[in-house]
């Protein structure tokens, strides 16, 4: 007894997995590899007291789960195939290797089918889907978007993260709360994460969409970081201290991170953990080289995480950044709290704007380097420039062009300033 399943290929075509059966029912698909190619049309309804009504468990269990084309397929370039599993309080997909797409489409996972609207379509709720897998990625051009009612949790089997050649697949993550525990690679990729709830980064988790070299015959390029989109709804961004998001790129433009939890209740957009957003090399702009850009982030919040003030807690954070080389652009809206800058922002492109507070800069905000830079800063209750205050936007290299110019942008009902620079 190996314990592997003796089916080493099940490829299912259909749109829809229903369940019919009661809260302790289990259904199993057990094979080496799934391909779930999923239909253009839609699945027909559920059954009342039948197919898609039930509140069981569905586990799908192999070593690659694969949605998109089997081997040999004919790919079309227009159609997106979509996929349900409805009828099913849980379901649970258990892949050994991976998790990835060669093709467009969607798997939505819901338990109850609702009212059906002539514009939307039926209402759906209900249904957590628990993911268990050393790696969630996709084929060069894929896009993978998942929507579960309920919690969506992603946790590592035991395994190593294995290789991905794709560049340029996009995965969607959407439920009613999103926990990450495992490695999402996606090399010069879009990955979205976004819950109604929290979006939590566990200390386990790891997104990576960097760039890559590429290969061809005798020549080499390079890909641009990609884009990581973390969101909640009526909750908050967590991402631990032990987690990491890597935008970096050699010989080419980093990617970009955004962070956005605005609710009132909560508005938490915590990044503790490593942002890696490093950029080399340079090209041609009209005749002059002109370094790559580093990475960038932007955050929209209510407030951050961590201890200590809000002043407190942008050091820290922007101290976190500088750490990860994220020179490329750094944005904060910040809806609470009044907050004082340091010595500790240094991008290409810095905005600040906090919409129910003062801004007090006490120290050096560095938009400085061979590109001139920008700065802009606005507060809804007053913005001060210290006499230490330093607001630097100048290029060091020279340029012939009319719109290379650097910008420092100062915005609030009443200022005062000491220094600033811009050259």
């Amino acid at each position: 007894m190996t314990g592997k399943s003796l089916l080493s290929n099940l490829m299912l075509s259909t749109p829809a997995i229903y369940g019919s059966g009661g809260l302790n029912d289990v259904a199993t698909i057990h094979t080496a590899n799934l391909i779930w190619q999923g239909a253009v049309a839609p699945p027909v309804a559920a059954v009342t007291g039948g197919a898609g009504s039930g509140s069981g468990r569905l586990d799908i269990n192999a070593e690659r789960i694969e949605f998109g084309y089997g081997d040999f397929a004919q790919p079309s370039t227009t159609n997106t195939f979509d996929r349900l599993a409805l009828g099913f309080a849980n379901v649970n997909l258990n892949a050994s290797e991976r998790i990835t797409a060669n093709h467009k489409g969607s798997l939505s996972v819901y338990q109850s089918q609702g009212a059906f609207d002539a514009i939307k379509g039926f209402a759906y709720s209900g249904g957590n889907l628990n993911i268990l897998t050393p790696l969630m990625t996709g084929e060069a051009g894929s896009v993978n978007r998942i929507t579960a009612g309920g919690a969506i949790d992603v946790s590592a089997s035991a395994g190593a993260v294995g290789k991905v050649d794709g560049i340029g697949g996009e995965l969607s993550l959407q439920g009613d709360s999103l926990r990450l525990a495992t490695a999402v690679v996606l090399p010069s990729g879009k990955v979205t994460l976004g819950a109604r709830g929290d979006v939590v980064l566990t200390d386990a988790a790891s997104i990576d969409v960097s760039g890559r070299a590429i290969a061809f015959n005798d020549l080499t390029k390079y890909s641009a970081g990609g884009e990581v989109l973390l969101e909640s709804r009526a909750g908050n961004v967590q991402q631990a201290a032990g987690s990491t998001i890597d935008l970096s790129a050699q010989h080419n433009q980093a990617g970009k991170l955004r962070a956005v939890a605005v609710d009132g209740a909560a508005g938490i957009v915590d990044l503790a953990g490593k942002i890696i957003a490093g950029s080399s090399g340079d090209y041609d702009a009209g005749g002059t080289r002109v370094p790559y850009l580093a990475g960038a982030v932007e955050i929209q919040a209510q407030r951050l995480g961590g201890s200590g003030t809000l002043s407190d807690q942008f050091a820290a954070l922007n101290q976190r950044l500088n750490q990860g080389q994220v020179y490329g652009a750094r944005s904060f809206q910040l809806k609470q709290g009044d907050l004082t800058i340091g010595n500790d922002v240094k991008a290409n492109s810095v905005n600040v704007s906090i919409d129910n507070g003062s801004l007090r800069v006490t120290g050096l905000v560095d938009a400085s380097g061979e590109r001139v830079g920008s700065i802009n800063l606005a507060a809804k209750n007053g913005l001060s420039l210290d006499g230490t205050a330093v607001l630097d936007a100048h290029g060091s290299q020279l340029r012939w062009t009319a719109t290379a110019r650097s910008s420092i942008r100062l915005t609030a009902p009443s200022w005062s300033s000491a220094l600033a620079r811009a050259s």
